[in-house]
Order: C-alpha cells, then sequence, then structure tokens
C-alpha cells in the first residue's frame, strides 16, 4: 500500500498542531517531513531538493551555524566562536574558531568561496573511503583544532538541515565536556 507524501505530512501536521512541543522537535518533524518522508515514497523531482548543492551564500547554512553560535555563546570567558565557511560545490567545510571578542561590528559567520584545491581535496580524502573504482563510502569529517573545532560534510541540502545542526551541536559539546572530564583526571 502506497501513501500520498502530502498525507503522511498533513497528518503529522494535524497531530502535532494542538501540542506545545519543543523548536527543536519541530525541527525534527520538519525533517522528516522534507527529508524522510521524499525519501522513502521517492515522489517526482525529490532527488533535486534533497541531493542539489547548496548555493553559495545560501541561508540555510547559516540557520545551521547559528544553533552552534547560540549553544556556546555563553561557553567562553571574554571570548565567543565564530565561523568561517569553506564552500565548494561538492564539500562545505565549517570551521568554528574561539576567538577574544574586541569587536562587536565583526561578522560571526564569513563565506569563502573555495575551488576543489589541494587542501579540500585532502580533507575530504580523511573522510571518503574508496571501495572499487566506482563505489565510494562518504563520511561527515569532524574534528578540533587548538583554538576550535571544524565539520565537513559533502555539499548537499539534507545534510546541513538545522534539526541535523541540534545532533551535531550535541556530539561537539559532549566531546568537549568528556575532554574537560578527562583533563581534570590527569
Amino acid at each position: 500500500m502506497f501513501l500520498n507524501p502530502f498525507l503522511i505530512i498533513s497528518i503529522i501536521n494535524y497531530f502535532f498542531s494542538p501540542f506545545s512541543i519543543l523548536f527543536s522537535d519541530t525541527l525534527l518533524v520538519d525533517y522528516t517531513n522534507s527529508i524522510t518522508v521524499p525519501t522513502i515514497a521517492k515522489p517526482r523531482g525529490y532527488e533535486k531538493e534533497l541531493f542539489n548543492s547548496i548555493p553559495f551564500n545560501d541561508k540555510l547554512l547559516e540557520e545551521y551555524i547559528n544553533v552552534f553560535l547560540a549553544r556556546f555563546k555563553m561557553s567562553f570567558n571574554k571570548k565567543h566562536l565564530r565561523a568561517e565557511i569553506w564552500h565548494t560545490e561538492n564539500i562545505i567545510g565549517i570551521f568554528f574558531k574561539v576567538v577574544v571578542d574586541n569587536s562587536s561590528n565583526t561578522e560571526d559567520i564569513s563565506w569563502l568561496e573555495k575551488q576543489n584545491d589541494v587542501i579540500l581535496k585532502k580533507i575530504m580524502s580523511l573522510g571518503v573511503q574508496k571501495i572499487t573504482d566506482n563505489l565510494f563510502v562518504q563520511k561527515d569529517i569532524r574534528g578540533f583544532e587548538k583554538d576550535g573545532f571544524y565539520i565537513i560534510k559533502p555539499n548537499e541540502k539534507k545534510l546541513w538541515h538545522k534539526a541535523i545542526a541540534y545532533l551535531d551541536v550535541d556530539e561537539f559539546a559532549d566531546a568537549i565536556l568528556k575532554a574537560g572530564r578527562e583533563a581534570q583526571i590527569d
């Protein structure tokens, strides 16, 4: 039996509308409606919406980053988080840096348009495992540097949804807390 994806979305909206749910929960419902249901139901043209590249300066990435900025806003004494987006047609890297807050005029998000140059090819090689000549396994690349952290993923809309940002920021927060606990033990 095949259910129309628009009917599924209507049913979900009907049941959730009377409840007072958290904003992050509404994002999960939106992710289900806009990503999961179309992936399963495969309506005509769904690939274009989910797998297309995110254009340079797109608000979708800024919404993703703002989840991180809000989460870590009060975490650093007299410092704050800034994000630098490395954008290519195939890969997006977001580099979060902890910086001294000397000026409130500086943008928290900066964009750099890159070509698939040597640096991004090297970064991508860390996250793509070659199985055969025609089959690769893609992975997100996440890591820490002395003054920040980074996340690198393929440039596909479905991977940068705001609901995914909440999952990603929780993983980084957990890793930071764990590293802090381990440093106290040593």
